[in-house]
């Protein structure tokens, strides 16, 4: 949230992964704007109606101690949406698919 207690989302990606913005942009609306000196993309969400749809869509998902302090914080201000605790990792968890490739050395 902003100083005047306007919610906004930012994703900042390099320049090979416009068209995962273009497909965020066009479920929620929002902005793409080229980040010339840092070769990257920026989108910026601001609407209620996309804010609202991307808090149900992660609620219960965040894992990061500080991105859980800001969706409190977002949604007790704006949105009246109750946060959803994340279960708690181990090994078996999808959430590290995104960062892990495990390979079998037989």
């Amino acid at each position: 949230m902003n100083k005047n207690g306007y919610a906004n989302l930012e994703i900042i990606v390099p320049l090979e992964d416009l068209p995962q913005l273009r497909y965020i942009q066009n479920k929620l609306r929002g902005s793409i704007k080229i980040r010339r000196r840092a070769r990257c993309y920026r989108y910026r969400l601001q609407n209620k109606k996309g804010m609202t749809i991307t808090i149900n869509s992660i609620n219960g998902n965040i894992q990061d101690s500080s991105r859980l302090q800001q969706l409190y914080l977002i949604c007790q201000k704006l949105l009246s949406i109750l946060v959803i605790e994340p279960v708690g990792l181990t090994r078996a968890s999808d959430w590290y698919a995104g960062f892990l490739q495990i390979t079998n050395n037989k």
